[in-house]
């Protein structure tokens, strides 16, 4: 094995070595759409994604059957929050 192979071989085996670190300690954000399905108080809300009902927080007022945009911080599902109503933005 010539020395470009052996630093070839070595750059890769440190680029998945990197790769895997990143994404076991992925902290990134998750926003997605999801309907709202119920007002439980002025500041929480239940919506549907996937199949599954979630309890969100929000200061955007929202009503049922709406398509909210909804976050998870740092990938933390207990954590949602609601970032945009897009069914009654504005146009």
């Amino acid at each position: 094995m010539n020395y470009s192979q052996l630093a070839t071989k070595l750059a890769d085996k440190v680029t998945v070595q990197i790769y895997e670190m990143i994404k076991k300690n992925e902290g990134s954000d998750k926003t997605f759409t999801a309907r709202v399905t119920e007002i439980i108080s002025a500041y929480k809300i239940r919506v549907q994604y996937c199949g599954s009902s979630y309890t969100v927080s929000t200061t955007i007022p929202c009503s049922v059957d709406d398509f909210v945009r909804v976050c998870a911080p740092c990938n933390n599902w207990r954590e949602l929050f609601v970032v945009e109503n897009k069914t009654k933005r504005c146009r």
